[in-house]
């Protein structure tokens, strides 16, 4: 924690106009504290943050940074201190308050700001040292840093990662893809994304569906007594059988955290522990051993190509009857609708992401015909190949 400090400086900004002239001072450093959620974005370290309820952003002396509200209300305590301690402000970029500690985080800063309106200098510093303990407090403990649902429409999360959480996704209803490093990934129902620090990461949702899915992201102090996270992403289709338990657990940890209510260390170890035996179930074949996941994992890497139903079924070494009623069954829908879906959603992300010609996309996603891709795109999207590609470009 620093405790020697030459100026400090805090405003209280309530205007966007303030806020996005804020710039970095020589030798200072700086914390920006936003109660308020805003539809903006903070650039620091070469990478972009939302500015999300809660949100306190690290930085450190001659580091760039730059603030871009959005409209709406906004809230943000700015605070720029010299200090002759040449440790960081804290060991992590950005983090979000816990909901029990808010009241008096913000009280802290209020403080703050107060004593440097009325110049009284020791009054500052000892807020100032107030707050830096605190600050040192949550990064000294693992902890549920943001748990979120959402039901409904969802904009396209662009390129970027995050220098000190761990993120987990997990689509209860929905499609579109996910990029993990370089490598494009397709998600649906039941789909469970990990995703440690530092990974670039990106998120395309199919426009024409409704998702729901679960948002959590976790912050982990080495721990003897608790599993380390894994330190690689994965990305896996959770067997239907364990679902039940997963939603459980992600729709607990996410009440709590809307309800502001403090989130036990044991739902966290419950966490990392569910993402382990995801993990390892993946690594051993899991539900892609079973008859509708080999069928599964046969077309999501040959759906380029002609794929009929007798030719899977004598791949799995069952009869056509009864591996589409299987299918069905566990599913709810036909293998070729299956086939379908995984071609256009296949073709929804290189609309979206390259620049490939319609025709080539169509080939290219096991459409013999154009004109029939282009019919079953606008039935199932509503709205045809061109339009959805302008429209992507147009919200880039």
């Amino acid at each position: 924690m620093l405790e020697h400090f030459s100026s400090v400086e805090c405003h209280r900004f309530q205007d966007v106009r303030f806020i996005n002239a804020f710039s970095p001072a020589p030798g200072k450093r700086h914390i920006l504290f936003f109660p308020l959620g805003n539809t903006g974005v903070v650039w620091h370290n070469g990478n972009w943050q939302d500015i999300l309820p809660n949100r306190l952003f690290c930085i450190e002396a001659e580091a760039e940074f730059s603030v871009r509200c959005g409209e709406g209300p906004v809230d943000c305590f700015a605070i720029a201190f010299e200090s002759g301690d040449p440790g960081r402000v804290a060991g992590n970029d950005y983090l979000i308050i816990q909901p029990n500690m808010r009241a008096e985080f913000i009280a802290m800063n209020v403080e703050l700001a107060m004593a440097c309106l009325t110049e009284d200098e020791p009054r500052a510093f000892r807020a100032l040292r107030g707050i830096l303990k605190k600050i040192d407090q949550m990064t000294m403990a693992s902890h549920i840093a943001f748990a979120i649902r959402h039901v409904g429409p969802k904009i396209n999360v662009p390129d970027h990662f995050h220098s000190n959480e761990y993120q987990i996704e997990y689509f209860a209803a929905g499609a579109g893809g996910i990029r993990l490093d370089q490598r494009w990934m397709e998600f649906d129902r039941g789909s469970f994304c990990f995703i440690p620090p530092m990974v670039p990461h990106e998120i395309s949702y199919a426009q024409s569906q409704d998702m729901d899915n679960y948002s959590i992201k976790f912050q982990f102090v080495e721990d003897p007594r608790i599993k380390n996270p894994p330190s690689s992403p994965f990305m896996v289709d959770v067997a239907e059988e364990k679902q039940a338990e997963a939603l459980s657990l992600l729709k607990k940890i996410v009440g709590e955290y809307t309800m502001d209510l403090p989130i036990s260390p044991g739902s966290l170890n419950r966490l990392i522990i569910l993402v382990h035996e995801l993990k390892e179930r993946k690594e051993a074949g899991g539900e892609e051993n079973s008859l509708v996941g080999r069928v599964k994992r046969i077309v999501r890497t040959g759906y380029a190509g002609p794929l009929r139903v007798s030719a899977i079924a004598a791949q799995t070494g069952v009869s056509p009857e009864h591996l589409s009623r299987k299918f069905h069954k566990v599913t709810g829908e036909t293998l070729a609708e299956y086939i379908t879906v995984c071609r256009l959603r296949s073709a929804l992300i290189m609309l979206q992401n390259t620049a490939l010609p319609i025709k080539q996309i169509a080939a290219e996603c096991g459409f013999t015909s154009v004109h029939y891709f282009s019919n079953r795109f606008k039935k199932y999207y509503d709205s045809a190949p061109g339009e959805m590609r302008r429209s992507a470009r147009a919200s880039s």
